[in-house]
């Protein structure tokens, strides 16, 4: 029997090794710490987030939507850093190279099967922020999750500005050969491009992936945004 050269078998390729990335990611020592404390620091905000002027209020879902903007995505951003090196150059690290070289796969299997494994960790990470915060409003007896609302700036909105730096991290880490050196640079362009406004670039058409904000009303939910 030949071997399959059909676009069909290497995409079924693409998803076998996808899968096979993604539970070396979700395995890894490294990710299971980062994500519980992720976890921690979002119970810690959630537990302060909901008081205003020192009065109690509930935990509605646009509230606790507050915490993974500035909280959890520095967690989200660490992992998509480091795991997409680690993926680029696991060939490398296990001395592996040179056989994956000769196997009759494309290129754009090899990759695109590490693209789909980080956005699969990144959606699996907003998916354990999401039940924390659900988590969270049932401890306190609030019951109305509005899983919509979730999704919607998790999964959907949210995801664009993740997968944006998640290219970034791919083209980054294939100009390294070091992951860790790829790993470094990359946190200091996501730490240090919010500080261009000190050297005079306030406009912002210039401030890398940055869009307008999903503004969500109790009364007419998105807007004009979004027809829902």
């Amino acid at each position: 029997m030949g071997y399959d050269f059909s676009i069909t078998h290497y995409l079924k390729t693409t998803w076998t090794m996808a899968r096979y990335d993604y539970r070396y990611i979700v395995k890894n020592p490294v990710f299971l710490i980062l994500t519980l404390v992720g976890v921690l620091f979002i119970i810690l905000m959630a537990s302060t987030i909901g008081t205003i002027f020192g009065t109690s209020t509930y935990p509605v879902t646009w509230k606790m939507l507050m915490i993974p903007g500035t909280t959890f995505k520095f967690f989200l951003l660490i992992l998509t850093f480091l795991f997409s090196g680690l993926l680029v150059h696991r060939g490398s690290i296990t001395r592996m190279g040179g056989l994956l070289d000769a196997t009759p796969v494309p290129n754009w299997t090899l990759m695109g099967s590490k693209i789909i494994a980080i956005i699969m960790m990144q959606l699996t990470l907003l998916a354990v922020v999401m039940l924390t915060c659900m988590a969270f409003q049932v401890y306190h007896h609030y019951y109305n999750f509005e899983i919509g609302q979730y999704v919607i700036h998790l999964m959907v909105y949210g995801m664009l500005g993740n997968i944006v730096w998640l290219f970034v991290a791919i083209f980054v880490h294939t100009l390294f050969k070091n992951y860790l050196a790829g790993f470094f640079i990359l946190l200091t362009l996501f730490i240090g491009l919010p500080f261009l406004s000190f050297v005079g670039v306030e406009q912002a058409i210039y401030q890398f992936n940055k869009g307008p904000d999903l503004d969500y009303s109790d009364m007419d939910g998105f807007g004009y945004i979004l027809p829902f």
